[in-house]
């Protein structure tokens, strides 16, 4: 990540818009924030990581609303933008803190709700506008913020910018804080899901052997309890003989009962047909006994088809002897009708005569009605104008309160500003000492931290000096005891040399050569002196050597480290000394003293500033409340004008319609409604009168002229029906006569009812059938019994019942013995299958059950397989890191990681220690000095930055920002530093530093200058 440019208003001191443009220090690489004490070099910082993640830089200032300026006009919002960079791409991410503005109307404030977006930008020379909104919201663009970086807050002011207090904390933290940034920065969470998913999968396949092993006991023992496949194999033996012999006694018991159930069907088939020819000869006689009666009814049924025909046209003529018997009937009451609807008819156009009569009445009724209607709607105009009128007067009388109310408000707030205003003045100057009392309690707050820790240091040097004369008494006595184990070695070697001398020499001749010297003369043969030594004393008095030699290096060590803490503790001595001398210290009681007279104006003076805000917001908002009220009294001002004139014009408007109305015989408005009402009435009861009378005429023509067509339509139906009469009489004689019919009697004593004649039709046509069928039914039975003997089937039937029982037993235990096989079978076939799955996951879990095993830990480092990877990552880090370590303490430090056995079974193995050159020893990164430990923070987050940049795609650590901890070294270790920083620029790393010392301002050209004064502090590019 590279910051491009921020701006940021009613943010910490900076009250006006303010815009620090990082491209334009980008070709520097190095450059300095600087400042006086307060004027918000750190809040550059703070607002970096407020833009990315809606906080401050460090613990003590992750608030976000204590983040907004304390004297910024209630109407001016708190907003932070950022532009940045991640490789080639550029975003924005714009940040709106919750903000209280004044109303727009009425007192109080509104609320508006913390904001943010996250954009990705386009463009080119420097002009970029909005390609894509990434995300909106306070916490969405968190957590987008974070997929970006690849950071979150806390990794990112460990690694990026680096806070008061906080620059050494991925040296000094703990292995759990350490794993965390690197877990994050070289994403090795893929390695944990690796070793967690090779332990599921080997948890999964131990699982699956159990439940394997579970379900071919179960197997087993379904089987009668059965212990091994060999008994479940023996059973499917036994069952597959007892199948082959109880089919061959299946077969056999089937072929008899099939020549018992032919047997039986034949003696079963004599019974049927010679109880079939019995049946038949009943049959025969039953129907020869009713043939009389069967002759007499088809005769009786001829004679009734006979007189079929002539049904029809004695029916026709019934209907039409009816219906002129009925049309006579009614005559008579209809001509009585018609009558009456003639007299109905001249009485109701009298009434009609009459009514129309009194149409000019109506007429001048109707003009009546037209005269009160308009005096009505002048009297209701005038009763208007009245009540408009006193509505005028009242809301005149209301305005002139309403006004002289405000004027005095008015009056009385114009009256308390001078007295306001002189208090806040006073207010103002007791509170511009505030920055100055701040800043000085602040540097006397620092005094008294270095006193404190100069008072430790000198305790621990005391302390020390005892440790030390021990120490230098323990390596003295290692010296000795080693010095006296080498001479004891030497002595036990030329004992050792001269007894085999001795020995060779006992195995000379005279004139045999010595395997020595050659010689093969020995004038002068060596002897014992005493008893050779044996051959492992030599060892033994070597190794007496090396411990003691051990003992000596370990305490030569343990006295180095030492020297190096008192060293160190030296040093730290004599530049707190050096500091407090610079600022006039005196006396720690005086210092406490000091410390509480400032403490107590530094609160005055805060509290008057804190005043001088309230009372500033109280004033303002008093004078907008005034000039409201001002223009509020100038609108009702202007009303009180225009309800005047509107009570005038009604006053004149009423009087000219009470001229008006003077001449009229009706005066008021309720005597204008009654004669409209009566009027109206005597209007609609002649109207109604002539409806009436109307409809009545109507209602007599239309019964006049039913009546005359009913008289018309029974004569003319009577006519017709008299000569229908006559055609159907001469058309039944004809149908008589054509049947054989001699007259009407004949006719009617053959004539039978028609469902009467279909009954008999019936009974004929079924006894012809049955007559029939009697007849050759008998033929059939009689063919069918010729040459045939009757027998009887019992003992056939109890034959075939005995073979049919034996034939359900022996298919019973059949059925029984196969499914004894086909589960025998299945039983061992489903056992084979769960062997071989078996066989196959303990061979997997050969394989992956050791792999688990290793990548959680069980191998000869005992590190998992994420903290072996963690570690390998950090040994890079170290060395990158160690690389600058040594230039910069001039060969003398270099940083390692903890390999110790005890050291790996701590979080992740990442522990760090510091390797001392000089005196040969290793020590933990805590002893370091305050100058060696800034030295080993900044060349390992530099080396952190490299090797993230390397190894982590995606994850951009182009920048870096360091507040403080530069005034810890001194001039040669400053200069080395700078050297170090400003080697970042071949790389194109953007380097920014928050310090005090001076010598920066001449060593970095490239400078961010913060100004202060009462009107906020500003950003000047330097």
């Amino acid at each position: 990540m590279k910051p491009l440019k921020l701006t940021l208003q009613a943010f910490g001191p900076y009250l006006s818009e303010q815009v620090l443009n990082f491209e334009a220090l980008s070709g520097q690489g190095l450059f300095l924030i600087h400042g006086p004490t307060g004027a918000g070099k750190t809040s550059i910082f703070d607002a970096i990581t407020y833009a990315f993640y809606g906080c401050g830089s460090g613990d003590d200032r992750n608030k976000p609303d204590g983040l907004r300026s304390d004297h910024a006009p209630a109407e001016l919002r708190t907003e932070v933008s950022l532009d940045f960079a991640l490789g080639e791409q550029r975003y924005r991410v714009i940040r709106k803190a919750e903000f209280e503005r004044p109303k727009q109307r009425g007192d109080g404030f509104k609320l508006e709700p913390a904001s943010a977006e996250l954009l990705r930008l386009e463009g080119a020379d420097g002009v970029y506008h909005e390609a894509e909104k990434l995300a909106a919201g306070w916490e969405k663009v968190n957590r987008a913020v974070e997929g970006l970086l690849k950071l979150g807050v806390r990794q990112f002011c460990q690694v990026i910018i680096l806070p008061q207090g906080q620059f050494r904390r991925f040296l000094s933290g703990t292995s759990g804080e350490r794993e965390k940034i690197l877990e994050i920065l070289f994403r090795t969470t893929r390695y944990k899901k690796i070793q967690d998913n090779l332990d599921a999968r080997a948890a999964d396949i131990t699982k699956a052997f159990k439940e394997l092993e579970g379900q071919l006991k179960g197997l087993l023992r379904s089987h009668e309890g059965a212990e091994s496949t060999e008994v479940i194999e023996a059973a499917k033996f036994s069952a597959e003989a007892l199948v082959k012999t109880l089919r061959a006694q299946a077969s056999a018991e089937e072929m008899a009962r099939a020549e018992a159930q032919n047997a039986l069907n034949a003696a079963e088939r004599s019974q049927t047909i010679f109880s079939e020819h019995a049946a038949a000869i009943a049959a025969h006689a039953e129907v020869n006994a009713k043939a009389e009666e069967m002759a007499a009814l088809a005769k009786e049924a001829e004679a009734a088809e006979q007189a079929e025909p002539a049904r029809y046209p004695e029916q026709k003529l019934r209907d039409a002897l009816s219906q002129g018997e009925k049309l006579a009937a009614s005559l008579p009451a209809a001509k009585s009708r018609l009558e009456s609807a003639a007299e109905e008819l001249l009485r109701a156009e009298e009434i009609l005569r009459q009514i129309k009569s009194r149409e000019e009445e109506k007429i001048q009724l109707e003009r009546r009605l037209e005269k009160i209607s308009e005096l009505g709607n002048e009297l209701k105009s005038l009763e208007a104008l009245r009540g408009e009128m006193q509505a005028a007067e009242s809301q005149l009388k209301a305005a002139e309160a309403g006004a002289a109310q405000v004027e005095k408000v008015a009056s009385e707030l114009e009256a308390s500003l001078p007295g306001m205003r002189e208090t806040e003045a006073k207010l103002r100057q007791q509170g511009e000492s505030a920055g100055a009392k701040k800043q000085l309690l602040e540097h006397k707050r620092g005094l008294q931290n270095d006193v404190r820790i100069l008072e430790e240091s000198r305790a621990r040097s005391a302390a020390l000096a005892e440790t030390g004369n021990r120490l230098g008494g323990a390596l003295k006595n290692a010296e000795n005891a080693l010095t006296a184990a080498e001479e004891n070695q030497q002595a036990v070697q030329d004992a050792w040399v001269r007894g085999q001398a001795a020995i060779l020499a006992a195995s000379l001749r005279e004139g045999e050569a010595c395997p020595v010297c050659g010689a093969e003369e020995h004038p002068a043969l060596a002897t014992h002196g005493a008893a050779p030594l044996p051959k492992d004393s030599l060892s033994a008095a070597k190794g007496r050597v090396d411990t003691a030699r051990a003992q000596v290096e370990a305490a030569r060590k343990s006295l180095g480290s030492h020297e190096s803490e008192v060293v160190a503790l030296s040093h730290r001595a004599g530049d707190l000394e050096e500091r407090l001398k610079r600022a006039g210290f005196t006396t720690a009681d005086n210092l406490r003293v000091e410390l509480a007279e400032l403490e107590a104006e530094s609160k005055a003076a805060e509290q008057a500033a804190g005043r001088i805000t309230q009372l500033a917001q109280e004033l303002k908002a008093v004078e907008a409340k005034l000039v409201s009220l001002k223009a509020k009294l100038a609108e009702q001002d202007k009303a009180l004008g225009e309800l005047k004139m509107s009570a005038v014009k009604a006053r004149t408007r009423a009087e000219e319609v009470e001229a008006r109305l003077a001449a009229q015989e009706i005066k008021t408005l309720a005597e204008a409604r009654a004669a409209y009402a009566a009027t109206k009435a005597a209007i609609d009861e002649i109207k109604r009168a002539a409806e009436a009378a109307g409809l009545a005429r109507e209602q007599a023509l239309q019964k006049d002229f039913s009546a005359k067509e009913l008289v018309r339509s029974i004569e003319m139906q009577a006519s017709e029906n008299a000569l229908l009469t006559k055609s159907l009489t001469l058309a039944f004689q004809e149908a008589l006569s054509a049947q054989g019919f001699p007259n009407e009697a004949a006719f009617r004593a053959a004539l039978r009812p028609l469902p009467t004649l279909r009954e008999m039709q019936q009974k004929l046509k079924a006894y012809d059938h049955s007559s029939l069928s009697a007849t050759t039914r008998l033929a059939i039975a009689e063919r069918e019994i010729a040459g045939k003997e009757l027998s009887d089937p019992g003992p056939l039937k109890l034959r075939l019942s005995q073979l049919q029982t034996n034939l359900a037993d022996l298919s019973r235990r059949l059925g029984d013995a196969e499914r004894q096989v086909a589960q025998t079978a299945r039983l061992l076939s489903d056992i084979a299958h769960l062997s071989e799955k078996r066989a196959a996951l303990h061979e997997e879990f050969s394989v992956f059950g050791r792999m688990a095993e290793v990548a959680k830990g069980g191998n000869e480092k005992g590190m998992s397989f994420q903290r072996y990877v963690l570690a390998t990552f950090l040994d890079e880090v170290v060395e990158t890191a160690s690389l600058r370590f040594r230039q910069s303490s001039k060969g003398r430090y270099s940083l390692k990681r903890a390999t110790s056995h005890e050291d790996l079974r701590k979080t992740g193995g990442l522990e760090l220690v510091v390797e001392d050159g000089w005196h040969g020893t290793v020590r933990p990164v805590s002893t370091l000095s305050g100058g060696e430990g800034f030295q080993a923070s900044l060349a390992l987050a530099l080396g952190l930055a490299e090797v993230v940049q390397a190894e982590a795609g995606g994850v951009y650590l182009d920048a870096v920002f360091i507040d403080e901890g530069f005034g810890t070294l001194d001039s040669e270790a400053l200069d080395l530093a700078m050297r170090t920083l400003m080697d970042l620029q071949k790389g194109g790393r953007l380097v920014g530093i928050i310090s005090h010392v001076p010598e920066l301002k001449q060593i970095i050209p490239s400078r961010v200058e913060i100004q202060a004064d009462r009107q906020g502090s500003r950003i000047q590019m330097a």
